[in-house]
């Protein structure tokens, strides 16, 4: 049996997913990926503060709390000193039933969640992006119910930090 010809198209392909996995995406999916995707505000309060608004933003919101849970670290190691954080873990079943309605692997990505850390004095909100998420998946149905779900994280941000 002779060797199988290998399509430079394919290498091509092959190159950008293992390179480069923005291009990756809109190289399969066609979708221009977003310029950062993570959402990222800085608060003026302290972290319990922080937090305090956040749980309020939630619930004024119409979502649900469904837990809060300090963060300890992760699976690399690296320097924590002087860190902490509370992961906020949340959810609007309507939004996320639209959401899972047009693409079920959007539920990999559930309950939404919202980390509040604090290093060396400053305190930062991150998420997500879900329109990144949208995007990771390869799913263009997937964008007005991303859109919704981040422009609805800017405002919890946003809230939290007034």
């Amino acid at each position: 049996m002779g060797a199988s010809k290998v399509r430079p198209w394919r290498l091509v392909t092959i190159w950008l997913c293992l390179m480069w996995p923005a291009a990756a995406v809109q190289a399969v999916g066609g979708i221009r990926p977003p310029v950062r995707p993570v959402l990222a505000v800085e608060s003026p309060y302290p972290l319990d503060q922080t937090v305090a608004n956040l749980r309020l933003a939630i619930d004024a919101a119409n979502f649900r709390l469904v837990r809060e849970l300090p963060w300890h670290g992760g699976l690399m190691q690296v320097d924590r000193r002087g860190t902490r954080a509370k992961v906020l873990y949340f959810c609007n079943f309507s939004m996320v039933n639209d959401a899972i309605a047009v693409d079920r692997r959007f539920s990999q990505f559930l309950p939404c969640r919202m980390t509040v850390s604090e290093r060396h004095g400053k305190v930062i909100i991150k998420a997500v992006d879900p329109l990144y998420i949208s995007q990771l998946l390869g799913n263009a149905r997937l964008g007005p119910a991303c859109y919704r779900a981040r422009n609805m994280y800017l405002r919890l941000m946003d809230e939290a930090t007034l």
